[in-house]
């Protein structure tokens, strides 16, 4: 449930500001986690009378990382911490390297540095210091079970509570986006009310609206083998900046869940108890439409279409073009 995440929060929440580390080094591909993080340790260091003296944020690779350094070595004004935000550090320059790693070495005690990296670290011996020698906290993208449980703990922060099923469907809606989630688990927070459970057809209620033009909505297409109304779709999914491998992941948990549910059905099971067992909990007419219109033979194929173009992505080829090639290939399974 966002586990990285939920851990530092509840460690700085109970620590005193002088109990802080002295390096905090923020990476990974969910950027919602990280600004959250960043957030909590400004809140519990920096003083608003003090902001102006105390509180420094940069750029790399526009700062040069000397700058970095001589503030972080200067003493707070009137307080006893000074704050200096980093961003973009996976793109430090490695001839700056060992500078920054003399620092790293013996930091002030009076600054709390905070690095905010990319997705991955570049393969560098400063990346591996940092590993061992500050707060590294690995902020990964969540799926299924983890969001669903973020989720109840966010409701439950606030004093109320919402079922396993709503949180679900919450998730379903907004395609895992984290920003979104927070946005839309806000909306039901007031629209809940004082007290209560917060159900799954609040959700529809409430949030009804809000899935549009997600990884799954390009599946019916696919099924149909509509081409066209696909490929159209996936470019106005592209115009509203969704994220390739976002995309990618919504088609690739469909044809799995399709694998599986048209395994039960091999080993004699009825349809609904099939999609059941292949964790469909919602939209199940939908889900059993789609289906229907798959062999098992055509989602193996469609599996594997996806874990080629997953690679291919991965390994630094126009995300994309890969993921249009992909959406005609499955288009005419």
């Amino acid at each position: 449930m966002g586990s990285a995440y939920l851990t530092l929060r509840n460690k700085i929440s109970a620590q005193g500001v002088s109990s802080l580390a002295p390096v905090y080094f923020f990476y990974g591909g969910e950027e919602f986690f990280k600004d959250e993080a960043v957030s909590i340790i400004e809140k519990k260091v920096v003083e608003p009378a003090t902001r102006d003296f105390n509180y420094n944020l940069y750029h790399l690779p526009e700062t040069d990382i000397a700058t970095v350094i001589y503030t972080a070595n200067s003493l707070p004004f009137m307080t006893g911490k000074r704050l200096v935000i980093v961003r973009n550090f996976g793109k430090l320059p490695a001839s700056q390297d060992e500078l920054f790693e003399s620092y790293i070495d013996n930091p002030s005690r009076s600054t709390c540095v905070v690095l905010v990296g990319g997705e991955k670290n570049p393969k560098r011996k400063i990346f591996d210091k940092l590993e061992q020698k500050s707060v590294s906290v690995n902020f990964y993208n969540l799926f299924g079970e983890e969001v669903v449980g973020y989720v109840i703990d966010m409701v439950s922060k606030e004093g109320k509570s919402i079922s396993s099923d709503a949180a679900e469907l919450l998730y379903e809606m907004t395609g895992r986006n984290m920003l979104e989630i927070k946005h839309e688990t806000d909306k039901l927070l007031l629209y809940a009310g004082a007290g209560g459970e917060i159900t799954a057809a609040d959700v529809e209620r409430c949030c009804g609206h809000f899935r549009e033009n997600t990884g799954y909505d390009l599946v019916p297409l696919i099924t149909c083998g509509e081409t066209k109304k696909a490929a159209g779709m996936l470019h106005k999914m592209f115009e509203d900046g969704e994220d390739e491998l976002k995309i990618l992941s919504a088609i690739a948990e469909k044809f799995k869940q399709f694998h599986r549910f048209h395994g039960f059905i091999g080993r004699g099971e009825n349809e609904y108890a099939a999609m059941a067992q292949a964790g469909v909990r919602f939209y199940k007419d939908a889900f059993l439409n789609d289906a229907r219109r798959l062999s098992v033979g055509q989602t193996k194929t469609g599996l594997r279409l996806i874990l080629a173009a997953e690679l291919r992505m991965k390994s630094g080829l126009n995300c994309a073009i890969e993921l249009e090639k992909l959406l005609l290939n499955l288009c005419q399974l």
